[in-house]
């Protein structure tokens, strides 16, 4: 999938952790050894051990409320506009033009 549609996307759908707590503790629970004195993992660290297909496997996708989906459309299409949404060539990849009518 292009970064771009997974910018997208992203600005579209997340996985709430609120409705998947018992994902999370389980895999909490199968990374760590019981015992021996282990501290449990952080948050972050138990993000980078959650693979994307486990996400989609175990979890429940949501949409975003509208007004966070347009705001984060907004930044998107501003970073694509800007200096960062170029190609390693300095060529825009939108038309800033075009993408300020939308």
């Amino acid at each position: 999938m292009s970064p771009l549609r997974v910018n997208l996307s992203q600005s579209s759908f997340y996985y709430g952790k609120d409705n998947n707590n018992t994902f999370y503790l389980i895999k909490q629970s199968f990374t760590l050894p019981q015992g021996h004195g282990w501290t449990a993992l952080t948050e972050k660290q138990l993000d980078r051990q959650i693979t994307k297909e486990e996400l989609e496997l175990h979890c429940r996708r949501r949409t975003r409320g509208e007004e966070q989906t347009i705001q984060l459309l907004d930044q998107l299409i501003g970073e694509l506009i800007s200096d960062r949404g170029k190609d390693s060539l300095g060529v825009p990849l939108l038309d800033p033009i075009r993408m300020q009518h939308i």
